[in-house]
């Protein structure tokens, strides 16, 4: 049986040097935090390896960098805490694949589809665990206290949505996605700033930008879905799955009684059109779930992993065509929100510095 080390976190725990450059350099220090743990860890179970290989934007531990390279001050714990709020993007993708029954993250098959439920979960769980493990090697309690500290709103957010209804108010949306996108992005520049010694006004400010960014990202997000052409694979993920996003309720709440009965017929009819029993479409590769009142949702194994299937058939490319221009007002309010919270953010930058410091993360932020 292979033996794990007692403290493999033990090479981060005395060196905290200054650093500046680039981001390349900042990526490259805090990937060789994240190899170097995973390393010890390979021999626990391949799903370990397979997570590890995933690569996403890294749109979190940019924020960490950029937020240290305005306050000129970027510190070893900055590649410790960009490794952690990955760690813990990581898992809460994870654990919420398994409760939404996804079928693809990152163009690959999500890992519960490769492994089961439990792995899966359980993995989700390794990479939390080596999160707070990471977090105790942090300098200063404060920024411990504030990193472990998110973990509260992001499980509360996984549960709202859980329980969410098909009549949840747009405000009661934004609340669950500011639980459970907003805090982590807010707390990548919070303790970042902490970090670098910023005062405690500074510190604040850029928690709100942090904030006022995760919220636009999310909400970006889930106009995306719909504003999406119909033929790609980037349509209509949550549409079949019911999930309650802003385009949904904002749709919901503009439409007819008639349009609304048109658009849950539209769901049906596409996936009868696929000679669905359960009804779960798999169509051209995709997988569609069932058409229900509300979550869970059950979700039969994906029938073709490579996603390269056959195109949707003229008819059912018509009926979405129509939910395409059905949902495009709730696409539009949904960016103007999102460009909203991006506009909030940004002012909170200009009231403090100069254009030049801040167009880095401004640029970070133009997703």
């Amino acid at each position: 049986m292979m033996m794990i080390p007692a403290n493999p976190m033990k090479p981060f725990l005395f060196y905290n040097s200054i650093h500046a450059g680039s981001w390349a350099d900042f990526q490259h220090q805090w990937h060789h935090i994240h190899h170097t743990l995973n390393a010890k860890a390979q021999g626990v179970h391949p799903i370990i390896g397979d997570i590890s290989a995933i690569k996403g934007k890294e749109l979190r531990a940019q924020l960490v960098f950029f937020t240290a390279q305005l306050l000129k001050n970027i510190q070893t714990d900055h590649h410790r805490l960009a490794c952690v709020i990955e760690y813990l993007h990581m898992a809460s993708l994870l654990h919420d694949d398994v409760l939404d029954q996804g079928q693809m993250r990152r163009q690959r098959p999500c890992m519960h589809k490769q492994y089961g439920n439990t792995l899966a979960i359980l993995g989700g769980d390794w990479y939390v665990a080596q999160a707070f493990s990471l977090i105790l090697t942090l300098q200063d309690r404060s920024v411990m206290e504030t990193v472990q500290g998110v973990m509260k709103p992001l499980v509360q957010g996984q549960m709202m949505d859980c329980s969410v209804q098909s009549h949840i108010s747009q405000d009661d949306y934004l609340i669950m996605i500011g639980y459970k996108t907003a805090e982590l992005f807010a707390v990548s520049a919070q303790a970042a700033a902490m970090i670098s010694g910023a005062s405690h006004f500074i510190i604040q400010t850029l928690m709100h930008f942090g904030y006022a960014m995760g919220m636009a990202y999310q909400l970006k997000d889930d106009g995306a879905e719909y504003a999406a052409p119909v033929e790609s694979w980037d349509f209509g993920h949550d549409f079949f799955q019911n999930k309650c996003t802003l385009p949904w309720i904002l749709t919901r709440q503009r439409c007819s009684v008639t349009q609304w009965n048109e658009i849950l017929d539209i769901q049906k009819t596409v996936c009868t059109l696929n000679h669905s029993t359960d009804p779960l479409v798999t169509q051209g590769g995709r997988a569609m779930v069932d058409i229900q009142s509300s979550p869970p949702f059950s979700v039969a194994p994906c029938s073709n992993p490579s996603w390269a299937g056959a195109a949707f058939s003229p008819k059912q490319l018509d009926l979405l065509c129509r939910i395409h221009i059905l949902f495009q007002e709730g696409v539009r309010l949904t960016n103007d929100l999102a460009q909203g919270y991006k506009n909030q953010g940004i002012k909170s930058l200009e009231c403090h510095w100069p254009a030049e410091s801040i167009q880095p993360l401004l640029q970070w932020g133009a997703f």
